[in-house]
């Protein structure tokens, strides 16, 4: 770049004078180490270390290699990509609820044709689909179908607002 600059200065194309940079050498605070002499200290220690420790048996628990043990033979296909992908995936819970067909099966509004608008004074039943705090349970919780979990809740507001339960706690089961 400044080889350019300077032929532009002395063919006389460029009017006014440019000023080249300098040439700049790094120098640190700290002189620089040799490496060779530290690397093989650090191989001595570990050789050291490695031959003095002796594992007393197989090692468990370190992954998908559940049992390796000093002076064992790995097979390679351990460490192909499809032995890391073969993990056991457990089954969740419902973030949303169940399917249609086994929330058929579990609801009982569903199965005895009960409208839960129609219970909205009955704070004995009602209160089993809220948490102590008040809150209602989703519907992954109570495993109702969509439209009975929909219908319950606005029974429930309802009867939280007509006074029949109380807005912050279950209510008590209790006859007075």
């Amino acid at each position: 770049m400044s080889a350019i600059l300077r032929k532009f200065v002395q063919e006389g194309s460029c009017k006014r004078p440019v000023a080249t940079l300098a040439k700049w050498s790094r120098t640190y605070a700290t002189p620089p180490t040799t490496y060779q002499a530290g690397i093989k200290e650090i191989q001595q220690v570990f050789n050291d270390a490695a031959s003095q420790s002796s594992l007393p048996g197989p090692i468990k628990g370190n992954g998908p290699f559940n049992l390796v043990s000093e002076n064992s033979f790995v097979s390679p296909d351990r460490f192909t990509v499809d032995a890391f992908a073969r993990r056991r995936i457990y089954p969740r819970p419902y973030r949303v609820g169940p399917d249609a067909k086994t929330s058929r099966a579990q609801d009982p509004f569903y199965q005895l044709s009960i409208d839960p608008l129609d219970e909205c004074c009955n704070a004995t039943l009602l209160s089993n689909f809220v948490t102590d705090m008040g809150k209602i349970k989703s519907r992954a919780v109570t495993g109702l179908t969509w439209r009975s979990q929909r219908r319950l809740t606005k029974a429930i507001k309802r009867a939280k607002m007509m006074g029949v339960m109380p807005w912050l706690s279950r209510a008590s089961t209790r006859v007075y």
